[in-house]
């Protein structure tokens, strides 16, 4: 089942890499899209050395405008009817996570 991840981050250099490498090889048929809301650390350098090795949308606010407003920028950018969210600091990341939240969906 395809699905739009979304990763709102905000200062995240120390847990970012983990979440989105977690998401990218548990869900490599999803889309994954991963908005930076503004951060002043090093995310986006992060987001960028990972961009070579896995496929993801980059999304980059000018400026930190809360959680809220980047959920509804990566709502805007995804491309698929089904939309999971994941902070960017979530540890421990496993498929069960994922099979929980979409097979009340799929209906399987």
């Amino acid at each position: 089942m395809k699905a739009s991840v979304i990763i709102c981050a905000y200062n995240e250099e120390k847990t970012i890499a983990n979440v989105l490498i977690s998401c990218c090889n548990l869900l490599p048929d999803s889309e994954i899209i991963v908005v930076d809301d503004g951060s002043n650390d090093d995310t986006q350098n992060i987001l960028k050395e990972l961009s070579k090795d896995y496929l993801f949308i980059n999304e980059r606010l000018d400026k930190n405008r809360g959680k809220s407003w980047a959920m509804v920028h990566g709502v805007e950018k995804s491309s698929n009817e089904i939309i999971l969210f994941f902070d960017a600091d979530v540890s421990n990341i496993k498929k069960e996570h994922f099979d929980l939240l979409l097979t009340p969906i799929s209906g399987q």
